[in-house]
């Protein structure tokens, strides 16, 4: 008797343990009709409603003067702010109603990256959709540019009940340009001015409208780790290496798998890309605008 209710215990536990994991398409969460109405830089975007948060579709950040690529190879979308919003694109979507289901979000095996910074999302009909609320999140507690008023992915929001209106903005408000950063980085600083113990600028490729990208040694217990930066005049920076390790590319030990270093950058002549080897001689191209490697 003892011995089948162990058996029994055992099998009901393992029950619980299999069933804590949510599978790809399962239901994630639970979206509600809404009155809220979600501007982003001024523009209308179609908002869901999530226990009292809105959420947005990445892919439809295209028409908001975003580079939206999609890899299947790692199963990533890159949202990277490029541009800025056309005068003649104006949606309109009519103010909800609050109250019952709207609908539902599932799970997904695909990742994003805004601003390569990666965000959580899940699935609404084949999309991807993340928090507005946290995609602008200047409070967060790891969000190292706080005091520039803007969150780990260049946003900031505000929220307006009266017109029951949520505003995001996709303007980093930092106030420096590349160069000005360039120069944080020669001065062991990151981008944005904080210490950046024993960090060294090892080379800058200029690039694009005016940007650089840096490559930066810092040293570790293991020798040094290696950074590679993107630095663009309109006040935002990308740690390329977010990019890279999703690729694999980037060693356990912190160091970028790129052949001769520093010295083994190309950019291309209109600065919008840049190629390389990596160490098992296989070339690689970064596509600078859009983050997606080919």
């Amino acid at each position: 008797m003892k011995r089948k209710f162990c058996v029994a215990v055992v099998c009901m536990c393992l029950s619980i343990g299999a069933t804590a994991y949510a599978a790809v398409g399962d239901i994630a969460d639970t979206l509600y009709n809404t009155d809220i109405i979600t501007y982003l830089d001024g523009k209308q975007i179609k908002g869901y409603s999530l226990d009292g948060r809105m959420m947005i579709c990445l892919e439809d950040l295209r028409n908001y003067g975003y580079a939206v690529e999609y890899d299947d190879s790692i199963r990533t979308l890159f949202v990277t702010k490029d541009g800025d919003i056309s005068e003649d694109f104006n949606p309109y979507f009519e103010r909800g109603t609050i109250g019952g289901i709207a609908g539902y979000t599932y799970e997904t095996d695909i990742v994003a990256y805004v601003n390569g910074v990666y965000v959580d999302t899940e699935n609404i009909g084949g999309r991807l959709v993340a928090v507005a609320e946290d995609l602008a999140n200047v409070a967060e507690e790891d969000n190292p540019n706080k005091e520039f008023g803007t969150s780990k992915y260049f946003m900031s929001h505000s929220y307006d009940d009266a017109t029951r209106t949520l505003n995001v903005y996709s303007l980093s408000g930092s106030g420096l340009n590349a160069n000005q950063m360039l120069d944080n980085l020669n001065n062991m600083k990151t981008p944005y001015g904080q210490g950046f113990y024993a960090a060294r600028v090892q080379k800058a490729y200029p690039i694009y409208d005016g940007g650089y990208l840096v490559y930066v040694n810092q040293s570790s217990s293991h020798g040094y780790n290696s950074s590679l930066y993107m630095l663009k005049n309109g006040g935002e920076y990308i740690n390329i290496n977010n990019v890279l390790r999703q690729y694999k590319l980037v060693t356990e030990w912190g160091k970028l798998n790129i052949a001769d270093e520093e010295n083994g950058l190309s950019v291309s002549k209109d600065g919008t890309s840049v190629s390389f080897l990596d160490n098992d001689n296989n070339k690689h191209c970064l596509d600078l605008k859009s983050l997606v490697i080919y």
